[in-house]
C-alpha cells in the first residue's frame, strides 16, 4: 500500500514536470513563431537624391508597408536602399539600388518580391505637400532614449528643408528631449530642440528653444495653430510664430507637427531687454516637482519662476514678495487699482483667447505672464490649446458647451483656482476693455477664419495629414473640422449675445457630492427655466436627487432661475467608476485573448493530468 502511494506521488511528481516542460516549449514556441514572422517581413528603405534615408512603416491592419515621402521629395529622386540584396522586383519589373522609381505610381498598392523569395509584400507610396521637412538624427536608437524617457536629451544632426526642397537650416549643436504633461503618454510624442545658439527656422524669429507639437489629441490638427495665428492677429505681444512640418527621426517618419517658438524664452525672440524681467507661468500642485522656483499661494496656487534661469536668492524674494502681494490685494482689496498692476490690453487679450476658445487650461497650467521693469504684469505668452474648441478627444473640464463663460470662474475644481481672471472680471475698467477688444478685434478675426482662413488650413495640410492619419491610426477626419466651426460659430454666437447685445445670463452650476469631478455649468437667460431649453433639460433630466447646495430642497428645473445658482446631488450608480477603472487598467483585448491562452493551458493539462493520476 505504501509502495503504491509512493509510484503515485513520483508518477504525479513526473507529470508535474512533463506540464512544466510543456508549458515552457509552448510559451517558447510562440515567442519563436512571433520573431519568425516578425523576421518573415522585411523592412525596406529609400534613399534620396539630397542623401536622406527613409525607412518604410509596416500598417498591421492593413498588411502593407508604406513609404511616407515628404513634401519636396517626387518618386523620379528617390532609389530603393538594396545594401542587402542586388534587386528587387515590383510588379514584374526589377529595380536596382541605381534605379529611381519615376514609374512607380504613388497611393496605389503594389506588390514587391525579394531576391530568391517567392512571397510577395504589399507596398504604397504616399506623398507630403506644402509643408517643409524636418530631420533629426541621433547618435543612438530614438525609440531607446528619447521617446522612452520623458526628458531625456540626445545630442542630434537637425535638417530643415522647406517645402520646395531648399536647404533652411542645418545644425549639430543641438539636443533632442521629449516633452509635455499629459501629451508625453501618448504614442506620437511632443519634442523639445534646444541649439546652443538662436535659430532661425522657417522665416519665423530667431530662438534657441522651440517645440515640436504632436497634437494627437486634436484630430483636426489645427487647434494650436488656428488660436496662436488668431491671437498674434489680434496684437498680443510674444505669440510663438508657429510653422506645421512633417517630422522625420532617424528616418522614420513621424507624421505632422506645428513647430513652435518655446514660450518661456519669448523675451529672445522680441529681443526683450532682461533686466529686471521676470517670466512666470501657472502650475499645479500635483506637478510641484516639475517646477523650477515655485512661489506657493496661501490658496496653494503655484507660480514657477521661468525666468531668470539662475535666479539669486534676493531676485527670488523680490518676486515672490511682489506676487503674494498682488494676490492678496487683489482678492481682499477692494480699493485695489488694477491699472497701476496690472497692463490691462495684454490681460484682455490673453483671457479673450481663453474664453473664446474655451481653453481647458486657462489660468490653471501653463498660463504665462511676466513683469518689466515698470513693475506691471503683462499677460501672454499664450501656449497648448490641443485641448480647447470642445475638444471631445482629449481633456475637457467641464468645457464641452458652447454657451458658457468658462475662463472666468474662480474654480475650475475644488483643487484647481483658475487665477486672477475672475477678479479682474469683476473690475468694470477691465471688463470694458475686454468688451471693446472682443468686438473691435477679436469678432471680426474669428468670422473670417470661419468663412475661410480654416478650410484654407484644411488645404494646406491635407495630404500631410493625410499620412499622419495612416501612421497614427487616425479615422475621425473631415467630421471633426466641421464639429469645430460649428462649435465655434456658436461659441462666438453667445459671447456676443453677452458682451455686445448686453444679454442677461445667469449661472447654474453643478458638480457631483464626494467625487473629484470638475464643476460643470450651463447659462440661462435671466428668467429662463431649464425646461426652456432642451439641451439643458436632456442633461438636468437624467440626474437625480438635484438639491441646491448646502440646503434640502429639491431643485425645479420648471422654475425661472433669476440669479446664479450651485447645485449638487449624489449619484447612486458606479457603472461610470467602473468603466473608467475598467478603461485604465484592462490590456488590450488581443493581449488579454494571448493571456488567458498561456494560462488556460497549464491549468487544463494539469486538470487532465489531474484525472488521470486520480484513475491509477
Amino acid at each position: 500500500m505504501v509502495e503504491a502511494k509512493g509510484n503515485k506521488n513520483k508518477m504525479y511528481k513526473h507529470k508535474k514536470i512533463l506540464l512544466l516542460a510543456i508549458t515552457i516549449f509552448l510559451v517558447c514556441l510562440g515567442i519563436g513563431v512571433g520573431l519568425l514572422a516578425n523576421k518573415d517581413k522585411k523592412y525596406l528603405a529609400l534613399i534620396t537624391d539630397d542623401g536622406k534615408k527613409i525607412e518604410s512603416w509596416y500598417s498591421e491592419k492593413d498588411d502593407i508597408f508604406y513609404f511616407f515621402l515628404p513634401s519636396y521629395i517626387d518618386m523620379e529622386n528617390v532609389s530603393f536602399d538594396l545594401s542587402r540584396q542586388d534587386t528587387v522586383t515590383i510588379n514584374g519589373k526589377s529595380y536596382t539600388s541605381t534605379d529611381r522609381l519615376g514609374d512607380i505610381s504613388r497611393n496605389e498598392t503594389l506588390k514587391i518580391q525579394y531576391d530568391n523569395s517567392e512571397k510577395n509584400q504589399t507596398i504604397r507610396f504616399v506623398k507630403s505637400s506644402n509643408l517643409a521637412t524636418i530631420y533629426i538624427d541621433t547618435t543612438t536608437d530614438v525609440a531607446n532614449t528619447i521617446l522612452k524617457r520623458k526628458g531625456k536629451k540626445e545630442v542630434v544632426r537637425i535638417t530643415v528643408i522647406d517645402e520646395n526642397g531648399n536647404l533652411n537650416c542645418i545644425s549639430t549643436d543641438a539636443t533632442v528631449k521629449s516633452r509635455g504633461n499629459s501629451t508625453w503618454y501618448h504614442s506620437k510624442k511632443p519634442l523639445g530642440i534646444n541649439f546652443n545658439d538662436k535659430q532661425s527656422l522657417l522665416g519665423m524669429r530667431a530662438g534657441s528653444k522651440w517645440v515640436l507639437l504632436a497634437d494627437f489629441l486634436d484630430k483636426s490638427a489645427i487647434r494650436n495653430k488656428l488660436v496662436m495665428d488668431v491671437a498674434k492677429e489680434s496684437g498680443l505681444e510674444n505669440t510663438p510664430d508657429n510653422e506645421w512640418v512633417d517630422l522625420y527621426l532617424n528616418g522614420d517618419y513621424y507624421g505632422l507637427y506645428l513647430l513652435c517658438q518655446a514660450p518661456e524664452t519669448w523675451y529672445e525672440w522680441c529681443d526683450q531687454d532682461t533686466d529686471g524681467l521676470y517670466c512666470l507661468k501657472t502650475q499645479t500642485f500635483g506637478r510641484y516637482k516639475d517646477t523650477s522656483t515655485p512661489i506657493v499661494l496661501p490658496n496653494k496656487t503655484i507660480i514657477d519662476v521661468c525666468y531668470p534661469k539662475e535666479i539669486t536668492w534676493v531676485q527670488r524674494d523680490e518676486i515672490t514678495e511682489y506676487i503674494k502681494y498682488i494676490d492678496e490685494n487683489i482678492r481682499n482689496n477692494d480699493s485695489f487699482d488694477f491699472s497701476t498692476y496690472f497692463d490691462l490690453e495684454s490681460w484682455a487679450k490673453k483671457y479673450l483667447v481663453d474664453e473664446i476658445f474655451e481653453n481647458y487650461d486657462s489660468g490653471v497650467i501653463g498660463s504665462y505672464f511676466y513683469v518689466k521693469t515698470d513693475n506691471k504684469l503683462y499677460g501672454g505668452p499664450i501656449w497648448d490649446y490641443d485641448n480647447c474648441i470642445g475638444n471631445e478627444s482629449g481633456l475637457t473640464g467641464g468645457a464641452i458647451n458652447p454657451q458658457i463663460l468658462y475662463a472666468n470662474k474662480k474654480y475650475r475644481s475644488e483643487d484647481a483656482e483658475i487665477l486672477w481672471y475672475s477678479n479682474l472680471y469683476d473690475n468694470l475698467e477691465y471688463l470694458t476693455v475686454v468688451k471693446e477688444e472682443y468686438k473691435e478685434v477679436f469678432l471680426p478675426i474669428i468670422e473670417r477664419y470661419l468663412d475661410k482662413e480654416i478650410d484654407e488650413y484644411i488645404e494646406e495640410i491635407s495630404n500631410s495629414k493625410q499620412c499622419n492619419d495612416i501612421r497614427w491610426g487616425v479615422t475621425v477626419q473631415n467630421a471633426e473640422v466641421e464639429y469645430l466651426k460649428r462649435y465655434l460659430q456658436q461659441r462666438i454666437e453667445f459671447l456676443s449675445d453677452v458682451w455686445v447685445n448686453g444679454s442677461e445670463y445667469v449661472a447654474i452650476k453643478y458638480y457631483e457630492i464626494d467625487s473629484d469631478a470638475e464643476y460643470k455649468w450651463v447659462y440661462l437667460k435671466r428668467g429662463e427655466a431649464v425646461t426652456d431649453s432642451y439641451n439643458y433639460y436632456k442633461w438636468f433630466e437624467k440626474i437625480e436627487n438635484l438639491y441646491l447646495e448646502g440646503t434640502d430642497e429639491l431643485f425645479d428645473l420648471e422654475k425661472p432661475v433669476t440669479q446664479d445658482v450651485t447645485l449638487c446631488y449624489k449619484s447612486s450608480r458606479t457603472d461610470g467608476k467602473i468603466k473608467v477603472l475598467i478603461e485604465k487598467y484592462v490590456p488590450d483585448k488581443k493581449l488579454l485573448v494571448c493571456l488567458a491562452s498561456i494560462l488556460l493551458l497549464p491549468i487544463l493539462l494539469f486538470l487532465l493530468t489531474r484525472k488521470k493520476i486520480q484513475r491509477i
